[in-house]
């Protein structure tokens, strides 16, 4: 990929413009070493412009440099696009020697979700990754990705398409990267690693200093790039009707005009919008409930104009959001489906969950995908399958939509789990355990803990999944298995143990079966009512004892017990009747909270803007939200919410049973338009007033985040990072001569507030 000049050659100490080759263009002759490596087209089409990574043992290796170390400052910038959905590297400097722990230097990698992770060590710590940034997105797969990373010294920055998406602050001075002996591999960790990057990359930069954020924007904004002619930023939506949509942006000095286009997502013909000298304008002649793709570009002369900008915006007549229909499933193989779905455009993708037939284990398959069709894999052969899909739309998903598919040839055969002797005796074992739905019958054996001989106890085949054990010996430790029989075979065994309990055995023709239900009571899951539905006749019970497996017991017959925690309870009735014989039934009781919690709500939020955000309430049938000022519907579990009115918002949240539950969230305002309060003058005298020199943060914005002093010589004579720290007017222990001073103050920002240098003069004064 070919940019323009000028600035954007100032500190590179490697360029590589993967222009058909892998030469370095900075000047600095750091020639990689290639590996499977091809060429393609780059974002723009444009052939053979682009590095293409195989993922096969497939990279660049740049030789170990004391110029790859840096300064004190560091820019990282690359186009990606990513062909597959697994954790991979893009790049990183590393060094692996067999033996030793690797050294690291800095890192740029996919996760699982495919999310940019970028890292760089903190000295003396060469073998462990810290000062992470990320971006939460995930990386969309077949699509060009700009990603621009800056550190200055003190903040490191990660861009995704010209928009900031990570910040972390160092407590490092200088990029000393343990040893200078670390090469760099693009699209690989190290130069053994076999799975490395599958995917392109392309206009690989490293810069000595921190890029400026116009910089910044001309690497990442567009494809094909004009830095004399920069496109426009900071495009937002302002406002939409059924039929329009208002957009707003910012715009170089040079910039004549910006010029617009617009088109359905899914067409191939790009309509005429509008061409203004303003930094505002309308798109009209709309149609309802479809989403529309606009791009904008700068014309700076008469043949030189940026790129195009694009953005992606749905416009709605109303606020429902339509379910997929039409649910296909094709082409099934005995590990995978291939579905397909019809959806009206009222959304910004589907997401797709499936789970085996009869079960409620879905796992989650996509998310916001925009295609019409997806192929689940890694099934199993030969069963049975439920699948849902919904839209995803700005204003809350639609309902889920159902339908089934099974996968072809036989299921294989898993072994039963969930063993659990359900009624005990003195002489006589009631066991039972799951299995799969492929189990046609099952073997069951068991013996004396002591024993090394096991005793089949089904003769005959056995198609339900209990079975009874009798001529047991009382207060008995037992060891007992079971596998299941299927058409394709049978599965390995599952063990399991069980003890009888004392007392005389129970004669034929005598029911004495100890059984019992649960169910949590008041809305309090910690709240459990034991119900008694033991079965007796021809005989009375006199004793009955409870344990609830966290250490208390009770002789009640349907007792409530409240447990302290959460968790995995082993409970058991054990009933006897006046001739001392004996029936135990055990169960497992989970305790998933010890308190009701149905409310969630979204992450805090903190903005620089007046503009409306969506909250975000879960959990209930019907909500509530106080206070209810700057909120467009209180009861709605997705209002908008105007910054700046109240910090924070509570909500109430009420499910079909009536019960309640309340969260919070809060929505910092930041006004931009405050600043801080940094004194002219100071006088360390010592008398308690005004000695020394500090920022003072006013009520709404962040502080001070690193303050600089520097004598008029340029000389540096303060420095802090803590916020409550100011100067004495003193230099290494020594008073200060009476002068003028220059200081440069950096603003930490937050959530999306970007972070601001402040510079002036002080005098100090004795």
């Amino acid at each position: 990929m070919q940019l323009g000049q000028g600035s954007l050659n100032n500190g590179l100490v490697l360029h590589l413009p993967m222009d058909g080759s892998t030469t370095d263009v900075s000047g600095n002759a750091h020639q990689p070493i290639i590996r499977n490596i091809s060429f393609g087209n780059n974002c723009s089409g444009l052939a053979s412009q682009a590095a293409y990574f195989n993922g096969n043992n497939s990279m660049l290796e740049i030789p170990a440099s004391i110029a790859l170390n840096g300064t004190e400052k560091l820019t990282l910038s690359l186009w990606v696009k990513t062909e597959t959905n697994v954790t991979q590297p893009i790049f990183s400097r590393a060094k692996a020697v067999p033996g030793e722990d690797p050294k690291y230097g800095y890192t740029l990698e996919l996760n699982a979700s495919k999310q940019p992770l970028f890292s760089m060590v903190t000295p003396p710590l060469c073998h462990i990754y810290t000062n992470w940034i990320s971006d939460p997105t995930p990386m969309p797969t077949q699509i060009w990705t700009s990603i621009v990373i800056i550190f200055d010294g003190v903040q490191l920055s990660i861009y995704t398409n010209g928009i900031l998406t990570g910040q972390s602050f160092t407590s490092f001075d200088k990029l000393s990267f343990c040893q200078a002996d670390i090469p760099l591999f693009i699209g690989a960790s190290y130069a053994d690693q076999q799975q490395t990057f599958k995917g392109w990359i392309d206009d690989f930069r490293i810069y000595n200093r921190a890029i400026t954020e116009e910089e910044m924007r001309a690497l990442s904004n567009t494809c094909t790039i004009n830095p004399f002619c920069p496109a426009p930023g900071n495009i937002s939506i302002n406002g939409t009707s059924e039929t329009s949509m208002q957009l707003n942006w910012t715009v170089a000095s040079n910039s004549n005009n910006v010029i617009s286009e617009y088109r359905v997502v899914g067409s191939n013909n790009w309509l005429p919008g509008f061409q203004t000298n303003n930094t505002t304008a309308t798109i009209n002649n709309l149609q309802v409930n479809n989403t529309y793709e606009v791009r904008i570009r700068s014309a700076c002369g008469t043949a030189d104009s940026s790129g195009w900008k694009n953005a992606t915006y749905l416009l709605r007549g109303n606020t429902n959001c339509d379910a997929p229909f039409n649910l296909q499933a094709a082409n099934t193989t005995e590990t995978s489906a291939a579905l397909t779905w019809e959806v009206l455009p009222t959304g910004i993708g589907v997401n797709i969950q499936y789970a085996e037939a009869g079960t409620d284990n879905w796992t989650d398959a996509a998310a916001e995908i925009t295609d019409r069709a997806y192929t689940i894999t890694g099934l199993n052969p030969g069963t049975n399958y439920d699948w849902r899909i919904q839209t995803a739309c700005n204003l809350g998903p639609s309902n889920w939509v159902s339908s089934i598919f099974a996968t072809t040839g036989v299921s294989p055969c898993r072994a039963p789990e969930g063993l659990l002797p359900f009624d005990l005796s003195g002489n006589r074992a009631a066991l039972q355990w799951n299995a799969g739905a492929e189990a046609q019958f099952f073997e069951v054996e068991y013996k004396l803990t002591t024993s090394t001989t096991w005793i089949r106890a089904n003769l005959a085949q056995l198609n339900e999944s209990r079975i009874y054990i009798d001529s047991l010996q009382p207060l008995t430790a037992y060891q007992w298995r079971v596998r299941s029989i299927c058409a394709a075979g049978t599965s390995g065994w599952t063990n399991g143990d069980f003890i009888t309990t004392p007392g005389q055995p129970i004669d034929l023709g005598i029911l004495l079966v100890a059984n019992f239900e649960h169910a949590s009571i008041n809305c309090k899951p910690a709240e459990i009512l034991f119900k008694n539905t033991s079965i007796v006749n021809r005989t009375n019970v006199n004793i009955l004892l409870w344990n609830f497996g966290d250490g208390q017991t009770s002789t009640t017959l349907e007792p409530i017990h409240t447990y302290d925690k959460p968790g995995d309870y082993t409970v058991s009735l054990t009933i006897a009747d006046p001739d001392g014989r004996t029936s135990a039934k055990v169960q497992q009781v989970k305790v998933q909270s010890t308190k009701l919690k149905i409310a969630v709500t979204g992450a805090d939020m903190v903005t620089c803007s007046k503009e409306p955000v969506s909250l975000k309430a879960d959990g209930g049938k019907t909500y509530q939200w106080l206070p209810c000022t700057g909120l467009s519907d209180c009861t709605s579990p997705t209002p908008l919410v105007t910054p700046g009115i109240h910090d924070r918002y509570t909500v109430r949240v009420t499910d079909a049973n009536g019960c309640t539950d309340t969260a919070s969230v809060r929505v910092r305002y930041l006004d931009p338009t405050k600043d801080i309060f940094i004194p002219n003058a100071f006088t360390p005298n010592g008398d308690g007033l005004n000695d020394t020199f500090k920022p003072l943060a006013n009520i709404g914005i962040p502080g001070a985040h690193e303050v600089q002093i520097v004598n008029r010589f340029g000389s540096k004579v303060f420095a802090s990072t803590n916020p409550q720290t100011g100067w004495d007017g003193t230099t290494q222990g020594r008073p200060s001569p009476t002068g003028s001073y220059n200081y440069l103050i950096r603003i930490k920002g937050e959530g999306k507030c970007a972070s601001k240098n402040i510079s002036g003069t002080v005098m100090l004064i004795r």
